[in-house]
């Protein structure tokens, strides 16, 4: 019996760790990183626009730049093209406004299913699977995090929050937005929100990225960041 042992040892303990209880489904709202890089994450919501955001598409493609589409639920199909065209650039696409209405307007049950129908469409136009649309960002700034927590736990998407707000909804001219707004508070790991809806931001988005390479800085999606082991998002 004793030579069976080296034997049996092994088994019966990966039998135990097979018996463990799976982790429970957990919430995931994400405001901010712990850098372990020069890096921040541009992120675009509420678009796309017909106009402004091939400008911003061409200025990160000339600068060899990734950022994040967060995508409104209502333009998905009238502007499949945009959409097709910033996967096949390498920018991650997600989720922003479903309709007219903040998430904390509408019932839990509608915006989880309305957030699952998006996804479909997103993942036929552009041939990704489902699970790469992963990441939700809540419309107009708002924070509502229990009901953020309710809706992850609801839809499995995480929800991704700012950390610098450029305000290019105050209409300020392309220089100050880069120069007043976005600079002097960029630091690594930063979460820049931004609206590719705004004709400011498209004139905008050279200057940006310029500026940003002058910092070394480099320009990585959510879900990258996300998968780098030493980046615990907070």
């Amino acid at each position: 019996m004793l030579p069976l042992l080296p034997v049996l040892l092994p088994l019966l303990l990966l039998l135990s760790l097979l018996l463990l209880p799976l982790p429970s489904s957990q919430a995931a709202i994400v405001s901010k990183f712990a850098p372990g890089g020069q890096y921040i994450m541009i992120t675009f919501e509420n678009g796309p626009h017909e106009q402004h955001t091939p400008v911003i598409l061409d200025a990160l493609k000339a600068h060899k730049n990734r950022a994040t589409f967060f995508i409104h639920g209502e333009k998905v199909q009238s502007h499949a093209g945009l959409i097709k065209r910033m996967a096949m650039e390498g920018h991650e696409i997600g989720i922003s406004s479903i309709d007219s209405r903040s998430y904390s307007e509408i019932p839990n049950e509608e915006l989880a299913a309305k957030l699952a129908a998006v996804t479909s469409q997103l993942s036929n136009i552009t041939g990704l699977e489902a699970s790469k649309f992963k990441h939700v960002r809540p419309p107009n700034g708002e924070r509502n995090l229990k009901k953020y927590e309710e809706i992850s736990k609801m839809s499995g998407k995480d929800i991704v929050l700012t950390t610098l707000d450029a305000k290019d909804w105050e209409g300020p001219a392309a220089e100050v937005l880069v120069s007043k707004n976005i600079m002097p508070y960029v630091k690594p790991g930063e979460v820049v929100a931004l609206r590719d809806t705004l004709e400011v931001t498209a004139k905008a988005a050279t200057l940006l990225l310029d500026e940003l390479a002058k910092g070394f800085y480099e320009l990585l999606t959510i879900a990258e960041v996300r998968s780098f082991p030493d980046d615990t998002p907070k």
